[in-house]
């Protein structure tokens, strides 16, 4: 009878240890890659990312969620709660670190994030194996250039989970001051939008003398520091040097786009060069008709021409 129940017990030990050997919850390397974005979403909106929070708990006892606790501290960051661009610019793009998929509570640097209390661990432990999610939202307002964007973040674990023993009973996992770090990447595009391009009217005279050059500019946006080329398209009647603006089906009025304060046409052969900064900026022009052409019929003349951009 002793023999027995000595085998018994050593068969039930056995197994136990069987159990913790293959089930357990272990600290890893967390990952979150933002998506890719150009530097107007950036700055403009905010972007955002599941990814993994570095705890990984295999063999989860279901039976006793509510005596689970497990909290994690943000305990730092490489670049203080910001993605910062790997060219060493100093480049950064702000961000907040959420437990659940709704954004609903943000963390920075000091916070603890507590699982229990925030009623998340019946949302995350709802299988057997589980890698503990982590949420990162970026902040709007960054004005930055394009580049890859990295960050760490260290975190420190405790956790009291039930992992599931012999006849579902609980074996307690404890985790005290367990450390994970988690990547977090995003790379920003360049972009270029032209924003306001006003029409050009010249007005109404008599003769072709006596129309004034019309002095105005276009709104263009670049990715900061993103070099870009500006031209002006020849329109659709273009002839010996002169764009032209055509009424009915033979009349036409010659002008021409000019840098501003000279005679130096823009067009495709004499690209003008700037570099962006981000933000909004002017590009003046000049328009004028041609005063030396041979007057014209009367009527209504129109051109359409195109600002073209190459970035």
């Amino acid at each position: 009878m002793f023999r027995g129940l000595k085998a018994f017990l050593l068969l039930t030990l056995s197994l136990l240890f069987c159990q913790r050997a293959f089930a357990d919850c272990a600290t890893t390397n967390g990952t979150v890659t933002l998506p890719g974005s150009s530097s107007f979403v950036v700055y403009n909106g905010q972007i955002n990312a599941q990814g993994t929070a570095g705890l990984n708990c295999t063999g989860l006892g279901l039976s006793l969620l509510s005596q689970n606790t497990v909290t994690v501290k943000v305990a730092s960051t490489t670049n203080g709660m910001a993605v910062a661009n790997t060219d060493g610019s100093g480049d950064k793009i702000a961000y907040l670190i959420y437990p659940d998929a709704n954004y609903q509570y943000p963390y920075s640097i000091g916070q603890t994030i507590d699982y229990s209390s925030l009623n998340l661990l019946s949302l995350i432990l709802i299988s057997s194996n589980v890698n503990f999610p982590l949420y990162i939202k970026t902040t709007a307002g960054a004005n930055v250039r394009s580049g890859t964007y990295t960050d760490t973040i260290n975190l420190i674990w405790n956790y009291h989970i039930c992992g599931l023993g012999v006849l579902g009973l609980c074996i307690w996992w404890d985790g005290v001051n367990k450390a994970s770090t988690v990547s977090v990447s995003v790379a920003i595009t360049k972009d270029c939008l032209i924003g306001t391009a006003p029409n050009v009217n010249f007005g109404s005279m008599a003769l072709v003398g006596q129309f004034n050059p019309v002095n105005q500019s276009i709104t263009l946006t670049c990715t900061k520091t993103e070099g870009y080329n500006t031209y002006f398209t020849n329109g659709n009647n273009p002839v010996s040097g002169w764009r032209r603006m055509k009424s009915g089906t033979s009349n036409f009025m010659q002008y021409q786009i000019y840098l501003p304060n000279t005679t130096t046409v823009w067009d495709s052969t004499n690209k003008q060069s700037g570099a962006g900064t981000g933000l909004a900026q002017s590009i003046p022009y000049k328009a004028a008709v041609n005063a030396a052409q041979t007057e014209v019929a009367v009527g209504s003349y129109q051109d359409n021409l195109s600002f073209v951009v190459e970035y």
